[in-house]
């Protein structure tokens, strides 16, 4: 039997939380996040003259609804596409049916309006499980009979298991419509004469038949969206004396406009604080910086929304920087630093671990404890580098760091 498959895809750099959604069009990307993730929303366009009353209904790929749901909701545990809808009803008359599994398109009710574009996103346990369209899938198998006269068929599907394709290499390319897919590794036996099974396109994959044929016991499971205007690498929010410097970068930007940087005391309530105009046109690295000169007491969370030319957006990951006596007393030293960066005025067993990142977010040090000999930076590249130490309350503290030459 084959027992799993191994699956490796590029990065996709950013992560979307929160959407603008409308009655008639819920406008925006397909977002893909994490199971838990809270998703939050806002509308527009409904009507609001009394009797009038509007509801969220959560559902799958397929409109089948799973639950009600209100702005702040957290993402389901399981892999896949989702949709929220907004219906809009006359409380007078005969409300929709909104109970589970009852399809969107069957809620019936008095006066009653379904948006006719709903808020899609996907969820991935493995955020590299998330693929634009087109973009191809490489993945490894392992568990599968070898021997002479065994064949094996890499088979994609739809989520109802319905075959679309299949191939005997990687990378498979991404199907050009969101939604989620699956890949399954068929291995069969052709010796003396054994009939192979029917992976033939409208073939549901426990229908193919075949002598001697096996079907991987758990499916690669992959979400596909729309491209984003910006691939995202790295965001960071750092703590510089009595500023928050936020830096962040992409490594291709398609018809981008600008990022509205967004500042929060809870991570629910948003304001903009500023403003960047995005390159555009990209397929290289691309760094930008702004620095939040009054910066809230307490934690301060913090994310970019991507704006494109059409004014579709994106918003990125959050990061949160805390202004209290206990980060802003750390001191790096010396900074800049060529040889050695040491700690000065921290508990070290009060210390999860250390973690040093380049600006393009690339992990250059970790280490479960800080050591009195400090951090060798010999190694490194002159630039700037952010040195991130998680504290044993839970709280994370950005601290910049120079490596000069």
């Amino acid at each position: 039997m084959i027992h799993y498959l191994k699956k490796w895809v590029p990065g996709v750099g950013v992560m979307l939380t929160m959407i603008t959604l409308s009655i008639c069009a819920l406008s925006g990307f397909a977002q893909c996040v994490s199971p838990g993730t809270a998703i939050n929303f806002s509308t527009a366009g409904n009507n609001t003259t009394t009797g009038y009353t509007t509801e969220y209904v959560l559902t799958d790929d397929s409109g089948n609804i799973l639950q009600n749901v209100s702005s702040g909701f957290l993402a389901p545990a399981t892999d896949g596409n989702y949709k929220v809808y907004a219906v809009n009803y006359d409380t007078g008359g005969t409300p929709p049916d909104l109970s589970p599994a009852t399809n969107i398109s069957a809620i019936g009710g008095s006066c009653a309006k379904a948006s006719d574009a709903p808020l899609a996103f996907c969820v991935a346990t493995a955020i590299n499980n998330c693929v634009t369209t087109g973009a191809p899938i490489a993945f490894s198998a392992t568990g599968q009979n070898t021997d002479a006269g065994f064949e094996t068929r890499y088979v994609l599907t739809d989520n109802a298991d319905v075959i679309i394709s299949s191939t005997n290499a990687s990378p498979i390319t991404a199907p050009s419509a969101e939604g989620t897919y699956k890949i399954y590794v068929v291995n069969y036996d052709t010796n003396n004469g054994n009939a192979a099974p029917t992976l033939a396109a409208g073939t549901t994959i426990t229908d193919i038949g075949g002598d001697c044929a096996a079907i991987s016991n758990s499916p690669l499971v992959v979400c596909v969206t729309s491209p984003l205007p910006v691939t995202l690498v790295s965001f960071t929010a750092s703590e510089e004396g009595d500023v928050t410097l936020l830096t962040w970068s992409t490594t291709e930007e398609t018809n981008a406009s600008y990022f509205e940087i967004q500042r929060s005391s809870d991570a629910k309530n948003w304001n903009p604080i500023g403003k960047k105009d995005a390159t555009g046109e990209s397929k290289s690295t691309v760094s930008y910086s702004f620095a939040d000169s009054a910066p809230l007491g307490g934690t301060n969370y913090y994310r970019l929304k991507l704006v494109d030319q059409d004014a579709t957006f994106a918003y990125s990951r959050i990061q949160s920087v805390s202004f209290g006596e206990s980060s802003s007393s750390i001191i790096l030293y010396p900074n800049p630093a060529s040889d050695v960066v040491k700690i000065k005025d921290l508990e070290t067993k009060n210390v999860n671990g250390v973690t040093m990142v380049n600006m393009n977010g690339k992990t250059v040090y970790q280490s479960s404890a800080i050591s009195p000999d400090g951090i060798n930076v010999k190694a490194f590249s002159a630039g700037i580098y952010l040195i991130k130490i998680s504290h044993s309350d839970g709280r994370v503290s950005t601290h910049k760091i120079v490596v000069s030459r």
